[in-house]
């Protein structure tokens, strides 16, 4: 008897409004989080709640999938891990977001 194996993947997914042109981004390998947002500078921003550590990331991509950049690895230095809320960005550009203590 032969069995197959499924691995599920976490990734950031992009649609056109009439759910055509479904694809792919960026497959996370450990742990998902919030939607990104878009930050003033038009690329997206946001967090996982593992990865790197097994704390979360911040990370930043391009909205085409290119660029993907892990930011900020959570559980080093003792700021916080496992974020699990979006980011929002200030007036004065900054992200700002929660992690747990």
């Amino acid at each position: 008897m032969r069995h197959a194996s499924l691995v599920l993947l976490c990734g950031l997914l992009v649609a056109d409004l009439n759910g055509q042109g479904f694809v792919a981004l960026h497959q996370f390998t450990n742990g998902s989080g919030p939607g990104p947002i878009q930050g003033v500078d038009g690329r997206l921003y946001g967090t996982t709640s593992d990865g790197a550590t097994d704390s979360g990331t911040i990370y930043a991509m391009n909205p085409d999938g290119t660029g993907f950049t892990i930011l900020h690895t959570f559980g080093i230095g003792g700021d916080g891990w496992a974020p699990m809320d979006a980011l929002v960005q200030g007036t004065d550009g900054r992200l700002y977001g929660t992690a747990s203590a």
